[in-house]
Formats: structure tokens, sequence, C-alpha cells
């Protein structure tokens, strides 16, 4: 459910709210899964980017977070 933001059929950007998750920030420009999840201290974030797009970002963090590790 949208609490703050645009709901198009294509594209879903803002606050949502889901039973799963609660409030999230959701950037979805393509409905491909897999979908990223990233958990902070005040917030939760859910890109969904396109699968390869999602991939590559995916590999990055993993990268920095292996490095800050």
């Amino acid at each position: 459910m949208k609490t703050n933001g645009i709901n198009l059929r294509f594209m879903n950007i803002g606050i949502f709210s889901y039973k799963e998750l609660g409030k999230v920030r959701l950037f979805e420009i393509k409905k491909e899964k897999p979908y990223i999840l990233i958990i902070g201290k005040n917030e939760k974030i859910v890109l969904g980017l396109g699968k390869k797009k999602n991939e590559e970002i995916y590999k990055i963090l993993e990268e920095k977070i292996s490095k800050d590790n």
C-alpha cells in the first residue's frame, strides 16, 4: 500500500507499507526479480531496477561490505 509516492503500472517510487516488511522506501522501475532489500538503522529500502542492474548493484554492495569487515 502506497503511503507517499507514485504508483504507476510500470513503476513505483516512494514510501510503501507491506505486510511482510512494514514501511519501506521503494524504487521499483522494473518488476523483475530478484529485488534488493537494504535494512538500515532507520529505514528499509527496496530496489527493483531490473534483474541485470540489481545483480550489478548487489555485487558492488557485497564488495564494499567485504572490504569494510
